[in-house]
């Protein structure tokens, strides 16, 4: 990714805590953070905010998870504003 499609710091935050909750550890190294999971692929993120290929992947389903817990509680707001 570059610089300006970086995700905010707020959202890495909050998709850091969701891989731990899915059974990730995160290790960091001097540039990158790596979450690893017993038989599972090597995710990493790097400072400069750029992912591998299955980083990329966890980061598309934690945006829709997002999106869909957002949609649902709109959804739900929806009939008390009527």
């Amino acid at each position: 990714m570059k610089r300006s499609n970086r995700p905010p710091t707020c959202i890495q935050l909050a998709f850091s805590r969701w891989l731990r909750q899915s059974g990730y550890r995160a290790k960091r190294n001097n540039l990158s953070i790596e979450f690893i999971r017993p038989k599972s692929q090597k995710l990493e993120l790097q400072s400069s905010g750029r992912m591998n290929k299955a980083m990329q992947q966890k980061w598309i389903q934690f945006l829709n998870q997002w999106l869909d817990c957002g949609k649902s509680f709109i959804d739900e707001l929806l009939p008390i504003k009527e």
